[in-house]
């Protein structure tokens, strides 16, 4: 039958599941595909109607054999991932078909991050695509609106930042289940790392280039630049196949990893990250506080600290 996944790094959306993915996929025992998210499990098939939400209704996943073709070229690695951020907020859909088609063994990697700092990176990400053009006390406010019109999940910046039940199902469902910080994990990456690689059954040792840019986000000082650097990210904003082809041949060569470290270094550098005001962050506070306080409950862990 071939191979399928035996991890899930679940989520949440801008909780650092980008930089798991860059990380994990360069040790020799991990096979993670090309695809970082493949979102099949989620069991979506929707038209999503919001700005650039036309991306994700092309990349979407429905069908069982695209999903089954992704890891065709496993060999002799033994850690086996699928990377997909809408599973933990999907999670009613995505528990059970992950348990029909995986096994409640498959071991589950949660990224959590302060749910307040995850709500705004999740605007600035959209502030930095160009899709989002209101200010973030307007784009809270046009949330409910925006979900009534059949705009895409990751639009539902507060929604995505509640986790206390996705998480409670996971580990009610799931017999291997990791959780990672998003704080631990920028601020002690090597023994992070260290921590699920034993966790996924490979060699401990393996040290990853921990200096690889990553998902930042924030407004771009110049929007033509940064457009630029997104058609080499995202291969769907290049109809005509010209950033394919050259990544293609930077890759036959083996320079594409090098090349595209740089260049995202250099996109990093155009980016200014604006500020949240305090009456705002307050209004977060306190809608967050609850589910906060039942996580942590949940997780034996003090995390008021998000929410203070």
């Amino acid at each position: 039958m071939g191979h399928l996944p035996n991890f899930l790094v679940v989520g949440a959306h801008r909780a650092g599941t980008t930089a798991t993915f860059m990380y994990l996929k360069q040790h020799p025992d991990i096979f993670i595909p090309r695809k970082k998210e493949c979102r099949y499990f989620a069991n979506l098939s929707p038209e999503w109607t919001g700005p650039g939400d036309d991306l994700t209704n092309r990349a979407q996943m429905t069908r069982f054999e695209d999903y089954h073709r992704l890891f065709d070229d496993v060999t002799t690695q033994t850690a086996i991932g699928d990377i997909s951020p809408e599973y933990l907020y999907y999670h009613k859909e995505s528990i059970p078909r992950i348990l029909d088609a995986l096994g409640k063994d498959t071991k589950i990697i949660i990224n959590l991050r302060n749910p307040v700092s995850r709500t705004f990176s999740a605007y600035t990400e959209k502030l930095r695509d160009g899709f989002e053009k209101l200010t973030f006390d307007e784009a809270l406010q046009a949330e409910n609106k925006r979900m009534s019109e059949g705009w895409a999940w990751y639009w539902r910046y507060t929604r995505v930042s509640h986790y206390h039940e996705a998480v409670e199902d996971f580990l009610e469902n799931f017999t291997n289940v990791r959780v990672v910080y998003f704080d631990e994990f920028s601020n002690n990456t090597g023994p992070t790392l260290t921590s699920l690689f034993r966790f996924l059954d490979i060699d401990h040792s393996f040290v990853p280039d921990h200096a690889l840019p990553h998902n930042a986000s924030g407004r771009p000082k110049s929007r033509i630049f940064h457009d630029l650097w997104w058609s080499l990210a995202r291969p769907e904003r290049d109809p005509l196949g010209i950033v394919g082809g050259t990544k293609r041949a930077l890759r036959a060569i083996g320079a594409f990893d090098a090349v595209r470290n740089v260049h995202g270094r250099v996109a990093l550098a155009n980016l200014s990250r604006p500020e949240m005001s305090k009456q705002v962050r307050d209004r977060l506070c306190e809608l967050y506080s609850d589910d906060v306080t039942k996580l942590g409950r949940l997780l034996g862990r003090d995390l008021n600290s998000w929410v203070t």
